[in-house]
């Protein structure tokens, strides 16, 4: 109707943190919103130390070395969403946490990915970055932990892309009727570090020996861009790309007191526990 106030949603920018930190107060997020209620919540992020997440169910036993991880000072920490691993290093994170009866996503997990892949991509075009939706794969809905065990490596439903090339990896997780989706949006690549990690044949889509970094079938702002970014220009133009695709105002805050709570417990009996991180 005209003249209705558009719906508010939060927004939060908790800057940087070590992974576990980072995996509890998503979860948190998602806890303390199906239970209390409340807003929509936008949080932008950053790695400190970097560290390598897992997917919820991904195997470790044969593609996962901790003891390089340890030697480059890489933290290990398994997401609560599934898909495949991701280094954090230089990046922007988002995560995103809304009720499940939102018009936008009430349709299941895929019009989720869609909408929210749509304002990332409006976002983009602030920094001059012109990117597309990888299509629709029939059969394959979500990232799964087949193929690689590389997220930026494997192609994905709705997912953004610059050139074919996958720049934002995401994950979701849906429970008690709330959705929390999370995204890696590099800003630039350490490629030494990542086929340090991973090895060159995870990352790369094939060719000869020899072929050049292009062939990483994965890119990052400054490489689409042309240009180096900074945290805060990424946080604000993508801030304004969701706001606008979801016709929302996005209005600064914190965390609640129970919300720090929580993930402060998270954090400490899930997230830092072994047991947790290498449960499969």
């Amino acid at each position: 109707m005209p003249g209705q106030p558009r719906p508010q949603w939060r927004l939060l920018d908790t800057g940087p943190a070590d992974g576990f930190t980072n995996m509890a107060v998503d979860e948190a997020l998602l806890e303390v919103l199906a239970a209390e209620g409340g807003p929509t919540t936008v949080r932008f992020y950053s790695w400190l130390p970097p560290a390598l997440s897992l997917g919820y169910a991904q195997s470790t036993e044969r593609e996962i070395d901790p003891r390089q991880c340890t030697s480059l000072g890489i933290d290990v920490v398994r997401r609560p969403t599934g898909g495949r691993a991701v280094l954090h290093d230089h990046e922007v994170t988002y995560s995103v946490v809304i009720s499940g009866d939102d018009p936008h996503v009430r349709s299941g997990v895929l019009a989720a990915y869609l909408t929210i892949s749509q304002a990332m991509i409006r976002g983009l075009a602030y920094l001059g970055i012109s990117a597309e939706l990888l299509p629709l794969r029939r059969g394959v809905q979500l990232p799964s932990d087949k193929a690689s065990l590389v997220c930026f490596a494997t192609p994905s439903s709705y997912e953004v892309a610059v050139g074919g090339r996958k720049i934002i990896g995401s994950a979701q997780r849906r429970a008690h009727d709330v959705i929390m989706q999370h995204g890696s949006i590099p800003l630039s690549w350490n490629l030494e570090k990542m086929r340090a990690v991973f090895g060159r044949s995870a990352l790369e889509s094939g060719g000869p020996q020899g072929e050049p970094d292009c062939r990483l079938p994965m890119t990052s702002l400054q490489e689409a861009g042309g240009r180096a970014y900074d945290y805060a220009e990424v946080v604000a133009a993508l801030t304004q790309g969701i706001a606008e695709t979801w016709q929302v105002d996005i209005v600064p805050g914190q965390l609640t007191a129970a919300e720090r709570q929580l993930s402060a417990h998270l954090r400490t009996t899930k997230y830092h526990s072994e047991v947790w991180t290498w449960r499969y």
